[in-house]
């Protein structure tokens, strides 16, 4: 309940004293209006909280119970509250030891929160996808409110008068305690445009970009998450604290209306007709709820920037920020191609794409002449796409661009038409501030301004607490391929003039892992580890389809057996080297689950040793991509042998699993270093005179890594370390906060 009803449960023993309500029942003596403060809306005593006309011996119950209230707030050391303290401050300044903590959105972890009574019907989402913005109706009465037969009927055929799309959450016990009987032909006529579903995900509709009002009974909770999600109400309150809830959204705030009844007390099929109609074409109600910003994101054309992109996308919408993530065409493809066929897989993400100034049949692993169409061709389509936008609709013009720090280009453009910019960091900290300490090292001839290689033989240390950087492990370093280091190197030089360009910097890791370096870059919001969070369990943000089959199969392995390996999206063995690790994962002789990509070798289709398969099917599951935060979660996984990609590197670090590093290229030398010598939860591998990892080397690291009992303690702390930023009061959890106000502003 609100700090209003609370600030009335305690006036109660004045209401008693001055003769206004029984002290029994708190039926009202006089008909009188009740003001508690100047600032908290009037309330007729037809209107009290405990109020139950129908039935005097639960009225008396509901009474006592706020007698008892009062008490218990009298003791209490604190009083926790779902409200905003600027919301209702009047109220709050009149209740002892108040902590006003909300909104509560659902859990930043992955998956639903247990505190529902029907199973939620998430298709409503893949319904509400293909409907227009701004057009539906969406129509709940919390979980106990009940109709008579009659009213249901004239709220259906009010609901169809309208003749817009609708989603109607209507429950078994919806009327009268019994199942619904709908008008003749209701469901027939209502077919195209209307949806209805016994429970519906709340907060996903409410965030979603096409509903138009919200049509509810006006409990705390629906108020509270319509109020974040900036919908406005049409309101039908029922009992208890409604009425007055009802009164702060019409009468206070002003982001509603009411209903009125006829004389014989129904609510008329004409008077909801006539209020929706009122409530969504009226611009200052849309004014005081303020348009819902629309964020605008674009990664670089790699899974390792698009992934975390996207799981950033799902989180501020639930936040009721709107999203297009925008990708090259040839990107957005494959996303696409990527997706389950079901469609309540189509989240509320809008996915959009631009051209990237090549052919469909050009080589993109040309990662020079890529680049180069980039930055020559994007931008302009980019400006482009964004006018078409905000030409369209004025409700739905763009008040953010975030872009990959590799993006400046993206940021420019946004600068030019006066949109908020924001930078993202797919790199950690330490690689970030390496970037921004460029300008300084090209100065002072420690590195070569064209490719970034080193110019002597010197460590760089940026702080005592940031591992140092030798020459073949600077976050550009690709000694086996000069080309792709001198884009790689263009494109860190780039991150500068993105920092010094965004409002804000985001960064996908924990201030905490890393505070060094973060001290180091102006400001950045470390708000991770971001973790996959939607109902579905997956996101469009993966180039290769999930095989969760993996999963099943993690369910029958002993506790902490298995190895997992898993080198992410690019990193590419020589056949030779793929058959040692081959033989290496084989000759430890444990369960294993190795993510084997269709290109991972040399480009092309792996080659196992010969009876490899056959020797490891009782104990070995091989797959071209896991769900891999699934399964570092998974109680059954020992080890993550890893590239060291700094996904990856958040994914292990988050669910506290000890890392087996093989680093392939850029950040990952760099990641290696922090995971093996700062934080000390995973070792490395060594190579042999001729620069392979051999069978043994392996062999002799995993069984090294799970008997090390001092690795596994570390991992187990900084897994309760990245849990405890992403918590509430935890620091990442501080600063996406602060990121979701700074983007409603």
């Amino acid at each position: 309940m609100g700090a209003g009803i609370w600030a009335l449960a305690l006036h109660i023993p004045k209401l008693i004293e001055a003769g206004i309500v029984n002290s029994t029942d708190g039926t009202p003596l006089k008909d009188e209006l009740i003001c508690v403060s100047k600032g908290i809306p009037v309330l007729s005593c037809n209107g009290l909280p405990w109020k139950w006309p129908i039935d005097l011996k639960v009225q008396e119950w509901v009474f006592r119970i706020y007698l008892t209230s009062i008490q218990f707030m009298n003791s209490s050391k604190r009083l926790l509250c779902n409200c905003v303290y600027e919301l209702d401050s009047s109220a709050c300044d009149l209740i002892p030891n108040l902590l006003p903590i909300g909104p509560l959105p659902a859990s930043r972890d992955p998956g639903h929160y247990a505190a529902n009574f029907w199973p939620e019907d998430s298709t409503c989402i893949g319904w509400l996808d293909k409907q227009p913005a701004g057009s539906v109706i969406y129509v709940a009465f919390g979980s106990t409110g009940n109709l008579t037969q009659h009213q249901f009927n004239e709220l259906a055929l009010g609901i169809e008068l309208v003749g817009r799309p609708f989603l109607w959450v209507v429950r078994s016990d919806f009327t009268d305690g019994s199942a619904a009987e709908y008008p003749d032909g209701f469901i027939e006529r209502v077919a195209d445009h209307g949806k209805i579903v016994s429970w519906a995900p709340q907060e996903e509709v409410l965030a979603h970009p096409s509903v138009a009002c919200f049509f509810s009974h006006c409990g705390w909770n629906s108020t509270m998450d319509s109020i974040i999600m900036g919908v406005p109400f049409l309101c039908w309150p029922y009992v208890g604290d409604q009425f007055l809830d009802q009164n702060y959204i019409c009468d206070k705030w002003k982001v509603g209306l009411g209903l009125n009844p006829d004389e014989n007390g129904l609510i008329s099929r004409h008077e909801i007709k006539m209020k929706i109609e009122k409530l969504v074409s009226d611009d200052v109600l849309a004014a005081t709820m303020g348009r819902r910003p629309h964020v605008l994101i674009i990664p670089f054309p790699a899974q390792g920037h698009v992934a975390p992109l996207m799981k950033f996308a799902y989180q501020i919408s639930d936040h009721g920020i709107k999203v297009t993530f925008v990708n090259s065409d040839f990107i957005h493809e494959k996303l696409v191609a990527a997706l389950p066929d079901e469609d309540e897989a189509r989240s509320r993400i809008g996915l959009a794409s631009i051209p990237d100034g090549l052919g469909p049949g050009e080589d993109r692993k040309d990662s020079l002449k890529l680049t180069d169409s980039i930055f020559r061709v994007m931008p302009g389509h980019l400006k482009e796409f964004m006018e078409k936008v905000n030409n369209s609709n004025d409700d739905e013009k763009i008040t953010c661009v975030i872009a990959d720090s590799a993006f400046g280009w993206a940021l420019e453009v946004a600068d030019k038409m006066g949109i908020k910019r924001v930078a993202f960091c797919p790199f950690g900290p330490g690689s970030l501030a390496l970037a921004f300490h460029i300008p300084r090292l090209i100065e002072a001839g420690l590195l070569n301004s064209t490719d970034g290689s080193l110019l002597n033989d010197e460590l760089i240390c940026l702080a005592k607490d940031i591992p140092a950087f030798s020459s073949n492990r600077l976050p550009w370093s690709c000694p086996s391929d000069p080309t792709l280091q001198e884009v790689i190197f263009r494109l860190a030089f780039k991150d500068i003039s993105a920092i010094n360009l965004s409002n804000w910097l985001i960064c996908n890791s924990v201030y905490e892992l890393d505070s060094s370096a973060c001290d180091l870059i102006p400001n950045i919001l470390p708000i991770g580890p971001l973790i996959a969070n939607n109902h579905l369990g997956h996101y469009p943000g993966n180039f290769w389809p999930e095989d969760s089959t993996c999963i099943s199969w993690l369910d029958k392995q002993p506790a902490g057996s298995v190895i997992y390996v898993a080198f992410g999206s690019l990193a590419i063995l020589s056949q030779h080297q793929f058959n040692e690790l081959a033989l290496g994962i084989e000759l430890v002789g444990r369960p294993f689950l190795w993510v084997v990509r269709s290109d991972f070798t040399n480009g092309s289709d792996a080659e196992y040793p010969d009876g490899f398969i056959e020797r490891v099917a009782e104990n070995g599951k091989i797959v071209s991509w896991a769900p891999q935060e699934k399964v570092l979660a998974h109680p059954s996984v020992a080890c993550f042998l890893s590239h060291c990609g700094w996904n990856s590197t958040m994914d292990g670090i988050g669910m506290g699993v000890p890392f087996l590093c093989w680093p392939y290229v850029v950040d990952q030398f760099h990641n290696q270093s922090y995971i093996c010598d700062k934080w000390k939860v995973g070792l490395g591998l060594n190579p042999d005179e001729n620069g392979f990892i051999s069978r043994h080397e392996i062999k002799k690291k995993i069984e090294m890594l799970v008997s090390d009992d001092v690795i596994k303690a570390n991992a187990e702390k900084l897994k309760e370390m990245t849990r405890k930023s992403v918590s509430e009061g935890g620091s990442s959890y501080k600063n996406f906060q602060t990121f979701v106000e700074v983007m409603k502003q």
